[in-house]
């Protein structure tokens, strides 16, 4: 189910209020399993955006908790994934052309992973290339769920 949670926060405020996101998730998981016939997910995928990582313990203790009572009541068979995105990271991607010195900009959908991505938080992190850059070397920046 494609569905948007929109609160309420102040700009000091990037965590969702836990009963205000415990409801909207209830409502989108139920009309979920009433458009596929009471079927419970099997797996529920969030990506959520906006949250710096100074706030993922918040958002973990807050937002995710809220989310996974609403999953133990109504479907508790379901894996949650809970991705935390953010645009603003200083890596910079190349693919090799093959040969010495030439590179290019990755196609979308690379996906670069392993020991060598950590953030201060001690997280796992990947690198998504979420777009095609039309422009030799521009300021292409990837996509950075922590």
């Amino acid at each position: 189910i494609n569905a948007e949670y929109m609160g309420e926060s102040t700009p000091d405020e990037v965590v969702a209020d836990p009963t205000q996101l415990a409801a909207a998730f209830e409502e989108a998981l139920q009309a979920y399993m009433c458009y596929n016939g009471d079927v419970q997910p099997q797996r529920v995928v969030i990506f959520r955006n906006g949250v710096g990582e100074t706030q993922f313990l918040s958002v973990g203790q807050r937002e995710v908790v809220a989310i996974m009572n609403v999953l133990k009541a109504l479907a508790p068979q379901a894996e949650l994934c809970f991705a935390l995105t953010f645009k603003t990271t200083k890596a910079r991607i190349f693919a090799s052309m093959g040969h010495p010195n030439s590179y290019d900009n990755p196609a979308p959908g690379t996906v670069l992973d392993g020991g060598g991505i950590t953030n201060k938080a001690g997280f796992y992190e990947f690198l998504l290339v979420p777009q095609v850059v039309t422009q030799r070397w521009s300021a292409y920046t990837p996509t950075s769920p922590g």
